[in-house]
């Protein structure tokens, strides 16, 4: 175990990219930028958790602060890990590396699951950690109380890690078994996602009623379906009194209930590092194993199966988007979101899904308006922004072939439209039927998502191309933590706020905003397209 502060170190400047910053040949400006929209989204969580806690006490639930921060918390946690687990800790870039050192393995695996939970800490202290100071504050928490809040931070992931590990890899090893076990964790992570979001769009509140309620509702559910949260609650809850799960507490109980919670907390996760230390060089042999998953042949004239460069390397790229579920979770979900959009505004009046979105008139403030929305979705996270980043190390391969620039990213775009382009005729009608719309926007309501689908395309491929993301060991941070993604994804939704700002603004000038703005964005894309496809870059020459 002599070696794991060094490997630790290692992990946690590469995991969240510090090492890049600090020795990497990026201008300063960047890593300014960078840094200070890091600080912002931070913020801003902060705010978020501040907001809620402030709206608990304002409702006189102050003693609910604990349970409802806590489940947010967790949920944060369990489906962070669940997503991530595999990738850091079984089929890294770099395990044979790692496998060649003089290190034990249970220390490689305990200094990968150290940057797992430095995450997840991270996640606590700007989600949990504000709201249990305002819960102190207004309580008059006593020095011992405050002494617990201060720690839960560092102890409240630790459980939900354990399990989404646990989830992870026996998901892992039970999808070796299958020939597209991709396809499984795809449909599966998908399935999630859509429920969630289905979930949150049915939350409307009208009262003060309402939402206390609903949050009485829940603080009975999280007591009856996740344990460890009574114990929390009744260490937490301060002075004598009846608690809100209705168990009367004193300090020496209190102190006692965190014990156990802590107990309860630590020994899952030590017990699993354990078990999962002796198997661990076996699982990740296995799942480095590949399985032939065809006859290839190469044939012409008669026997056909050669096509065109352009259609190789569109196939090419889409087998590289279905092998990885992380990939099209995070790029196609803008495509699975705007049906889901359309087909929910079938279902229910226009007032109440503006109130899901929380912008009132996004779409009854008039007609122009609604081909915006849309184009919401088609600017978010187009694949094109990690495209380049995950050609990785073997990206000189593609620059070998005999074709054209310009050929091997219209690959990479034509994916992105791939999913982007049907999404929006699928939605388009049915926004068509669902708003009653006539005239021009009828036209619009198809030409301007498709429009804005092209523009985010070839957009993401520009940014990608200027910060590219080349030294990933896991997929995650290309696709997740590359600045191309985060700055294509800001761009894209700017250019469609800002027009639909000004018809707001202008709705007597609504057609001819729409109408400009729609050729600017086409005419940008192709513009764009003919600039990158025309230079020459390291490794797409």
């Amino acid at each position: 175990m002599k070696q794991l502060p060094a490997l630790l170190k290692i992990q946690v400047l590469g995991f969240f990219g510090i090492n890049r910053v600090l020795h990497g040949k990026r201008p300063r400006g960047k890593t300014f930028f960078m840094g200070l929209g890091i600080f912002l989204m931070g913020l801003f969580v902060i705010s978020y958790s501040v907001t809620i806690a402030l709206s608990c006490t304002a409702l006189g639930m102050l003693e609910t602060i604990p349970s409802i921060m806590i489940l947010l918390c967790t949920m944060v946690s369990f489906l962070t890990v669940f997503f991530k687990a595999p990738g850091v800790l079984f089929g890294f870039k770099d395990y044979e590396l790692l496998m060649s050192l003089p290190v034990r393995k249970n220390t490689i695996l305990i200094s990968r699951l150290c940057s797992l939970y430095a995450l997840e800490l991270a996640f606590a202290l700007v989600i949990l950690f504000p709201a249990l100071v305002v819960y102190g504050i207004f309580s008059e928490a006593a020095l011992s109380v405050w002494v617990m809040l201060i720690l839960s931070p560092l102890i409240v992931p630790l459980l939900p890690m354990a399990a989404a590990v646990i989830l992870g890899t026996v998901f892992s090893l039970i999808s070796l078994r299958f020939r597209h076990r991709n396809g499984v964790t795809i449909i599966l992570s998908m399935t999630a996602v859509i429920a969630i979001m289905a979930w949150s769009f049915n939350l409307r509140f009208t009262t003060n009623e309402e939402i206390i309620s609903f949050v009485t509702n829940l603080e009975n559910r999280i007591f009856r379906f996740y344990p460890p949260a009574v114990l929390y609650e009744r260490a937490i809850t301060a002075g004598i009194h009846t608690s809100a799960a209705g168990i009367h507490t004193s300090a020496a109980d209190r102190g006692l209930s965190f014990f156990l919670f802590a107990l309860l907390s630590l020994g899952p996760p030590a017990l699993f590092t354990a078990a999962l230390a002796k198997w661990y060089g076996k699982i990740n042999s296995a799942m480095a194993a590949v399985k032939a998953g065809g006859v290839y042949r190469l044939e012409n004239s008669r026997g056909d199966p050669v096509r065109s460069p352009f259609y190789a390397l569109y196939v090419r790229e889409l087998r590289r988007f279905v092998a990885s579920p992380v990939y099209i979770l995070n790029t196609g979900i803008g495509a699975v979101l705007l049906i889901m959009a359309a087909v929910s505004l079938l279902l229910t009046d226009v007032a109440s899904f503006e109130s899901s979105f929380g912008i009132p008139g996004l779409l009854s403030g008039g007609s122009f308006v609604v081909p915006f929305f849309p184009a919401i979705f088609a600017a978010l996270s187009p694949s094109t922004a990690a495209g380049i980043s995950l050609e990785g190390k073997t990206r000189w391969l593609i620059s070998s072939l005999p074709v054209k620039t310009g050929m091997l990213f219209a690959g990479k775009i034509a994916l992105n439209l791939s999913f982007t382009v049907p999404a929006v005729l699928i939605a388009a009608p049915l926004f068509t039927h669902a708003l009653s719309l006539a005239g021009v926007s009828r036209f619009f309501i198809f030409v301007t998502p498709l429009s804005y689908s092209f523009l985010t395309a070839v957009l993401g491929l520009g940014i990608n191309l200027r910060f590219p993301k080349y030294d990933w060991t896991t997929e995650q941070q290309a696709v997740k933590q590359s600045a191309s993604v985060v700055l294509t994804m800001l761009a894209g939704l700017a250019a469609v706020f800002i027009p639909m700002a000004l018809v707001f603004i202008f709705p007597q000038y609504g057609a001819q905003i729409l109408a400009a703005v729609t050729l600017s964005a086409a005419a940008a894309a192709f513009l764009l397209y003919r600039k990158i496809s025309g230079r020459r870059y390291y490794g797409f020459t």
